[in-house]
């Protein structure tokens, strides 16, 4: 993520922040978990599983149109 010889220390220390930012975000979304699933329960987690699974599916299937045509030359 840093290079010594190419990124000031100030460069370092941003990229180092914005990761422990992260964690803190992804470690919070973490211990929620739990209690955003005794909120849903087990049926609208199923729920949310399935509108995110879509949501997915249509952006791979959007990556993909985008890579064929690309590949062609199509535009």
């Amino acid at each position: 993520l840093t290079d010594n010889k190419v990124r000031t220390l100030a460069e370092q220390a941003a990229t180092t922040a914005i990761l422990v930012v992260c964690l803190a975000i992804f470690f919070v979304i973490y211990a929620a978990a739990g209690a955003v699933f005794r909120l849903l329960g087990k049926p609208g987690v199923e729920i949310v599983s399935r509108v995110f699974g879509l949501i997915l599916s249509s952006i791979a299937v959007t990556g993909l149109i985008v890579a064929i045509k690309l590949s062609f030359g199509l535009t």
